[in-house]
């Protein structure tokens, strides 16, 4: 099993970042939605490259998945 690490930054003016390691896709969305709703408005939001790589990873097993579908 992967470790999950979240790093969180508190810049000099009170913002807050964090980064999400060691979960891909969108799944990082529901590993920070405690941290977003804790800290408040989401005012910028970026993606890693791991984020759109797992995303484009698991659309392409479903279009498999419904290619075998048709075979039956």
């Amino acid at each position: 099993m992967r470790m999950q690490d979240i790093e969180i930054k508190i810049g000099p003016q009170g913002e807050v970042t964090f980064e999400v390691k060691g979960v891909s896709g969108s799944r990082c969305l529901d590993v920070t939605q405690f941290l977003e709703e804790a800290v408040g408005e989401v005012r910028e939001r970026e993606y890693t490259p791991s984020y759109y790589a797992e995303d484009a990873a698991g659309d392409r097993a479903a279009a498999r998945r419904a290619g075998d579908d048709e075979d039956d």
